[in-house]
């Protein structure tokens, strides 16, 4: 999920996060911001935020990467549900320092 606004700042990045499955007990997730069922129509079970394999791109970018099928292009996140994840980009201690200082000149994290 693309979860920076290009048009905030730096408007050239944008910051793309990945999902992945939670699997409670199980080592290795994030626990920065979870989501559950219903948060979005792609979330089928519970859901955590994987900030460690966080990336800034190139807005343009955006299109080759979707032209490779290397990202899909899926609905919006709720406006709640994108504070959340934006919010957890700030916590988390694995979001890359790149990722960390786009959203925050985008003015999207503190």
């Amino acid at each position: 999920m693309v979860i920076s606004d290009p048009l905030l700042g730096i408007a050239d990045r944008v910051v793309i996060v990945s999902f992945s499955t939670y699997v409670p007990g199980k080592q290795g997730h994030d626990p920065a911001c979870l989501l559950g069922v219903g948060d979005h129509p792609f979330i089928t079970r519970p859901t955590f935020v994987r900030y460690r394999k966080a990336y800034a791109v190139p807005s343009g970018h955006l299109e080759y990467l979707t032209n490779r099928a290397e990202i899909v292009l899926r609905e919006r996140l709720r406006p709640d549900v994108l504070a959340a994840v934006r919010r957890g980009a700030g916590e988390s201690r694995f979001t890359p320092e790149e990722c960390r200082m786009v959203l925050a000149k985008q003015g999207v994290i503190e």
